[in-house]
């Protein structure tokens, strides 16, 4: 059989991706009844961590160093920040509302770009 291309490739983890957002949004609106958002946000950063995990004991400790400390530590902050707002955006609306307001991402971004320029 031929090996798929560079562009088949990216379309099937493109599809896979917006799948598995699908499913940790809904996931994540279901649970909310039960569990505490920071409970939900903690369940979800742990299951990135162990589904990243072989990459990183691959690559080594290389993988986890990075040349700008204040920028990532920053980095991780906003985002911890922006996944506990989401989640709990999650238990305030429908996931329909949740997913459009999540679409404006980049206009955002691209609007805000300048700050950090």
């Amino acid at each position: 059989m031929k090996n798929p291309s560079d562009t088949t490739v990216s379309i099937i983890l493109m599809i896979i991706s917006g799948f598995s957002f699908v499913v940790m949004h809904s996931a994540a609106k279901f649970l909310s009844d039960q569990i505490h958002i920071f409970e939900i946000t903690f369940l979800r950063c742990a299951l990135v961590a162990v589904v990243l995990a072989p990459m990183i004991f691959k690559e080594g400790k290389s993988s986890l160093i990075t040349k700008q400390p204040k920028f990532q530590i920053y980095r991780i902050i906003t985002s911890s920040i922006a996944m506990l707002c989401f989640f709990y955006g999650l238990t305030l609306t429908t996931l329909a509302e949740v997913t459009a307001l999540n679409l404006t991402v980049p206009i955002f971004t691209t609007l805000l770009a300048f700050l950090f320029k």
